[in-house]
């Protein structure tokens, strides 16, 4: 018997790494960004900032997707 999509397990660790996703893209954004701005100007400190807010941003549309496909939230 395969196992169902909403299984309670799988849409745990679904959200795990969403959150995961999530804090990892605003530590690089940030923690990351305090760190590394203080070097020259060659360093890929804007990098570093594109792609914690794209992991953000990604996390924040897997969320929305979790919690429609769950029927929670509006």
């Amino acid at each position: 018997m395969a196992p169902e999509y909403f299984d309670t397990r799988r849409v745990s660790r679904a959200w795990l790494w969403c959150v995961i996703l999530f804090v990892s893209g605003a530590t690089a954004s940030t923690v990351v960004d305090h760190y590394v701005g203080n070097l020259d100007r060659s360093n890929l400190r804007f990098l570093y900032v594109l792609m914690g807010v794209a992991s953000m941003v990604g996390a924040v549309v897997w969320l929305r997707g979790l919690m429609e496909g769950m029927g929670v939230g509006g």
